[in-house]
């Protein structure tokens, strides 16, 4: 079975390939959001904005991880977005 963070390497190597592409972007903020890398899911997710543009599953997500990090008004404003 893969392991988790052997995910995230891989998508590290996909992006060295496509590195404009808001899906690798999305599903590494999933992985990352599993192992608890809350930041760096945010740092996906972001892209991911930048690239696609804002929508609700991405400021969902994005939202869930910063409020486990305790950034409530950063949460708030996604979550807000997200409706």
């Amino acid at each position: 079975m893969i392991s988790l963070e052997k995910a995230v390497k891989d998508f590290q190597i996909a992006l060295k390939i496509d590195n404009d592409n808001p899906i690798i972007y999305s599903n590494m903020g999933l992985v990352l959001r599993k192992i608890q890398k809350y930041d760096d899911a945010i740092h996906c997710y972001t892209r991911e904005i930048q690239l696609s543009g804002a929508n609700s599953k991405c400021l969902n997500n994005r939202a869930y991880c910063y409020a486990k990090l305790g950034k409530c008004k950063e949460a708030i404003k996604d979550y807000t977005k997200s409706l």
